[in-house]
């Protein structure tokens, strides 16, 4: 099954089994992904046979300070001085819906966003992805439809006037060009 809304790269249908469909890819690593607050992924990077004992075990734990760092890096409500902070885990909970190739990062290694819960499961409540399921509901009880339209205020490549020249990564501000893989570095 093709994703492409957001990729090409092939995404495991909703009714395939998520093992068979890692060993057919040849997949050694997944990243199990979830979303801050302010839109930074954060996760956790699995050897693949790891990453299918989690989804049987229902083990696959983060911090819940993950969505607590603010985007200069610093937690939420802090001042730094010596605050000390209670930081239990959160349990993440892979949707095997969205399991795709991670595009760029070789064919080997396979994205696949979470759900955040409490250890009883209750849904962890600064979880973006639980934020928007629970406005989308109240749109769907309204009739409402969700539309979206991203206005991208960056550039994804450098200037590029010849097509057969490769795509390369813009300089940013700091007059480097960006040279990471993962999308969370």
């Amino acid at each position: 099954m093709l994703n492409t809304t957001t990729t090409d790269a092939p995404q495991m249908a909703a009714t395939d089994d998520p093992k068979r469909w890692l060993e057919q890819q040849g997949i050694r690593e997944v990243e199990c992904l979830v979303p801050d607050v302010n839109g930074v992924l954060r996760g956790k990077t699995l050897p693949t046979a790891k990453f299918l004992k989690s989804l049987e075990d229902r083990a696959l734990y983060l911090p819940s300070s993950a969505f607590l760092v603010c985007i200069d890096g610093r937690y939420s409500g802090s001042n730094d001085e010596g605050f000390a902070y209670q930081d239990p885990d959160m349990r993440m909970v892979p949707d095997v819906a969205t399991l795709c190739l991670a595009p760029g990062a070789g064919a080997e290694k396979a994205y696949v966003f979470a759900d955040a819960f409490h250890m009883d499961d209750r849904s962890w409540m600064a979880s973006p992805r639980h934020v928007l399921r629970a406005v989308l509901d109240l749109y769907h009880q309204r009739g409402w439809r969700a539309v979206v339209a991203p206005e991208l205020e960056f550039y994804l490549t450098a200037p590029n006037p010849d097509p057969d020249r490769p795509l390369i990564a813009p300089v940013g501000r700091n007059g480097r060009s960006e040279t990471v893989q993962h999308p969370y570095d």
